[in-house]
Order: C-alpha cells, then structure tokens, then sequence
C-alpha cells in the first residue's frame, strides 16, 4: 500500500505519500486525519487538497501515486495556505519538474 511502502513527508498542515507508480499512470488520493471530526471540515480540507492539486498538477513529477492527507487545523486557512504548504513540501522532496 502507499501508506506502508511509499515515503512520506509532512509539512504544517499536509502530509505527503508517494511512490513510483507500477504502471507508469499515477493515482492520486485526498485525505484528512481523524482528529477533524466535523464533515464540514473534513470535506472543506479535501476540497482545499484537490482544488490545489488540479491548479499546480502540471508542475508535479509524472510516473508516481500521491496521497495527499490533511493533518492541520482548517477554520481560517485559505487555498494560499495549502498551496504553500504542498509546495514547499514537493519542492523539498525533489518532485517538481
């Protein structure tokens, strides 16, 4: 599985998973940690994950399966905040092209 087998690196408020794809054609996931334990803010951080995802998915490495899971709190963040955050965190792990 992706969680088990692949790398992880976190930022403030995403962790980020990855391994190279078996067949070339990269998944992604969207996910929230448990501890956010309001629907509102759970979908609210997934909508902020995809939303940031589809936007920048052109400057992300091709050939891997990402999993993307929110960790931080989600009242008062905004899309710049996720977009820094997955940035910084792909940047650092070597995975924009």
């Amino acid at each position: 599985s992706l969680i088990k087998d692949g790398r992880r690196s976190g930022g403030r408020l995403v962790n980020l998973y990855y391994l190279p794809a078996a067949q070339g054609t990269g998944a992604v996931g969207f996910t929230t940690v448990k501890k956010l334990r309001r629907a509102v803010d759970r979908n609210r951080a997934r909508r902020l994950l995809r939303e940031v995802f589809r936007i920048r998915q052109l400057n992300f490495r091709k050939g891997n399966d990402y999993l993307f899971q929110w960790k931080g709190e989600v009242s008062g963040r905004s899309y710049a905040d996720a977009e820094a955050d997955i940035m910084n965190i792909m940047g650092k792990e070597g995975l924009l092209q």
